[in-house]
């Protein structure tokens, strides 16, 4: 059965295509292709970041899992068992829409609630992600989310880094003449 894509301001629904069934409570795992289109070529791998569990800034580190929703990243993460990680989990879905919280182990009711049921628990039913180091530069980068898009895989984790919002807002390099010129 055929079905189109309509983004929703919350979530991917699924319509039927003219004359088929409705699939009305079942969700695919599959997203369009447009969604990563940037520039050249698409890409349609995913990214999730997985973020420092203890925090100095409060404001510093919800305004950078801000950035990194609205630069494109699917899922985020906390590293290790920090008593904090529920906290700051509550705080991510708080400021954030659609950006899917990754926990390692069963998250609990208040969470499931304050997220709208974004939560991710280990690996997402049907999907594989692979962590990986965080590329060098621009290049790496794109040949990274290329290897893995080739491989089959949903997406990639990487550890948080403050490149992240730039390559997945701008993932093709260029030479930014602008920013020569600007500086003479």
């Amino acid at each position: 059965m055929a079905s189109t894509w309509q983004r929703s301001p919350r979530s991917w629904k699924t319509r039927a295509s003219p004359g088929s069934q409705s699939r009305s409570g079942s969700r695919s795992r599959t997203f369009p292709r447009s969604r990563w289109r940037r520039g050249k070529f698409d890409l349609v791998i995913k990214v999730g970041v997985v973020m420092p569990a203890t925090v100095e800034d409060a404001g510093d580190f919800l305004a950078n899992v801000r950035a990194l929703e609205a630069a494109g990243a699917e899922m985020i993460g906390l590293a290790g068992d920090s008593p904090e990680q529920w906290v700051l989990l509550g705080a991510i879905a708080a400021v954030t829409e659609r950006i899917r919280l990754r926990v390692g182990e069963p998250e609990p009711a208040g969470l499931r609630k304050l997220g709208r049921g974004r939560m991710v628990v280990g690996e997402p039913e049907g999907e594989s992600w692979a962590e990986v180091p965080m590329p060098v530069d621009r290049d790496s980068w794109t040949a990274l989310l290329r290897d893995y898009e080739t491989a089959g895989a949903t997406g990639i984790i990487v550890p948080w880094d403050p490149r992240l919002i730039d390559l997945l807002r701008n993932p093709e390099s260029d030479e930014r003449s602008d920013l020569l010129m600007s500086t003479g």
